[in-house]
């Protein structure tokens, strides 16, 4: 997705929407898009969730302990 048309959703969920979303700097864009991994073919396929890492009995928790604010909901 083109920088300018990611920056422009954002500002306007931020106008219409506050209650859903959070402030997001340009800053805070550059870092995130920085760090994003395209999915491949096989993820964009589908099929079987891998196991959690080590570790973790299930995906929930170890998402739970990576982002406090992640709930099973």
């Amino acid at each position: 997705m083109d920088k300018d048309v990611q920056l422009a959703r954002i500002a306007h969920r931020q106008a219409t929407t506050p209650h859903q979303t959070f402030p997001m700097s340009e800053t805070d864009v550059d870092q995130w898009r920085e760090q994003f991994q395209v999915p491949d073919a096989a993820e964009l396929a589908g099929g079987e969730i891998p196991t959690p890492p080590a570790g973790w009995p299930v995906w929930p928790e170890w998402a739970g302990d990576h982002w406090p604010s992640c709930t099973d909901s």
